[in-house]
């Protein structure tokens, strides 16, 4: 079941993320890297809200939810968060925009003009943040995947039609968005017609979520500001067209990003439940388990997409986004890090540990600002590039000690990951070194690597069929 759930959760979130890397070229073209960087400020003021709106409720979902799957007080939850949620959106979402109308955010991007876009997509948010946090812990995983690439299809289309075709640039590709996550609303709604316009308001539930949530809404709130700190500062000390560039590269390694994403998805509830049974010997096991599954994935993956974006890119760019590449490489190994982080962090949500997760994320977000503030001004987008590097290791790092000190567990770094970890080195040393100029050097170079990794996988790992890797979560 949860090799099944991985693939669609996987596909979830690599779905929309290849849809957007298919576009990016197209884009490239439509918009220019100063137009990009505008996106981008804005995309980091959306996420900075998106965070903050969800108010941690479907963390208190996740950690309230019964297993029963016709138990009366979970229909009760879900009706009770999500309009409870509906109401403080709209009130925050008024204040913002008044807001972001009435003082300058920025001196280089005009926010008041485009606020109600900002307003507007993080509203819409809001509104999916419980019903698509209750299929998660039902594990309708297909319900899931079909729900974000109706959306993702939609934003898409429109993207192509307002941006590519009738150049509308910045405010096109905002008007997308909101006009995918409208079609989004409504199939939700629809799906969930029966619990949501039925009377089964428990307003304890709402006081609970209030009460449990706003400390992981804090936390959350954290993470995406480690996200997205930088580019505030970068704003400030770097050029908007290298600011654009450098979101261009983020998003190409988003890609990764999404499939660390879908493979923590699929592996949260799975090591949640399995905590929940309080058995040391089971919980060592599926945490070994899990790591070398994350491994597996996230390794072989990342090695793979850099021997092919270094010529999709090159290929299918404009020219003056090529610079854009240099910063992925480097970006690429930041899902990783998260991916491992994740393990840990299901295994404290399950054991309550809401505090820490503050903890964690206040010491993540203290090492990126602090480094952002001293290496930007000097190396620029390079200074944001090793702050968040060095925030996720902090994370990871904090979490996984948190993690040892509750269970008392002798946890050891899985075996596979020096391999992978000097094949992946290897990778991006040739990479960065534009070693792959020489068409015949690219030739070889990939077939000894992509050899080397097969080999790996196949005679220290013993992967050699599909459903080795799918056996390793039975």
């Amino acid at each position: 079941m949860v090799v099944k759930n991985s693939f669609f959760y996987i596909a979830s979130d690599l779905f929309p993320s290849a849809l957007a890397f298919l576009i990016v070229p197209l884009l490239t073209y439509a918009l220019t890297p100063e137009e990009y960087g505008v996106l981008a400020y804005l995309g980091a003021i959306t996420m900075f809200l998106n965070a903050l709106y969800g108010l941690g409720f479907n963390t208190y979902i996740f950690r309230s939810f019964s297993i029963s799957n016709y138990q009366h007080s979970n229909f009760k939850m879900f009706h009770s968060t999500f309009w409870s949620l509906v109401a403080i959106t709209t009130i925050m979402s008024i204040l913002f925009y008044i807001i972001f109308t009435s003082f300058q955010i920025s001196k280089k991007v005009e926010v008041d003009q485009y606020a109600i876009y900002v307003v507007l997509t993080v509203f819409l948010f809001g509104l999916t943040v419980v019903p698509m946090t209750f299929l998660r812990i039902k594990e309708k995983a297909k319900e899931f995947f079909y729900l974000t690439i109706s959306f993702s299809m939609i934003e898409y289309f429109f993207i192509i039609v307002l941006v590519v075709y009738l150049g509308l640039g910045v405010e096109g590709k905002l008007l997308s968005r909101i006009i995918g996550y409208l079609f989004f609303i409504t199939l939700i709604l629809y799906f969930f017609r029966k619990l949501l316009f039925r009377n089964f308001f428990d307003k304890s539930h709402t006081i609970q979520a209030l009460k449990y949530g706003p400390t992981f809404a804090v936390g959350t709130f954290l993470f995406i500001l480690i996200d997205v700190a930088d580019r505030f500062i970068l704003e400030r000390y770097v050029s908007i067209e290298n600011l654009g560039l450098y979101s261009v590269a983020y998003g190409l390694a988003f890609v990764l990003m999404a499939l660390n994403k879908g493979v923590s998805k699929a592996l949260q509830p799975y090591i949640i439940k399995k905590t929940k049974l309080n058995d040391v010997k089971v919980l060592f096991e599926v945490i070994n388990k899990s790591k070398r599954f994350v491994n597996i994935v996230t390794f072989t993956s990342t090695i793979i997409f850099l021997l092919l974006i270094d010529i999709f890119v090159k290929l299918t760019f404009k020219s003056s986004y090529h610079s854009a590449l240099e910063y992925m490489l480097f970006l690429s190994i930041v899902p990783m890090f998260y991916a491992h982080y994740n393990i840990y962090s299901s295994v404290l949500i399950a054991y309550g540990k809401k505090k820490f997760f503050l903890k964690a994320m206040s010491y993540g977000l203290l090492v990126n600002v602090i480094l952002n503030l001293i290496l930007i001004p000097f190396i620029g987008v390079y200074g944001a590039i090793v702050s968040t590097i060095f925030a996720y290791i902090t994370m990871m790092l904090l979490t996984y000690r948190e993690f040892k000190k509750i269970t008392l567990l002798p946890m050891k770094i899985d075996p596979s990951f020096y391999g992978f970890l000097i094949i992946l080195t290897i990778t991006i040393f040739l990479l960065y070194l534009n070693f792959f100029e020489s068409t015949t050097f690219r030739i070889i170079a990939t077939f000894i690597i992509m050899s080397t990794l097969i080999s790996y996988l196949y005679f220290f790992l013993n992967l050699r069929s599909k459903h080795d890797l799918a056996n390793l979560l039975q």
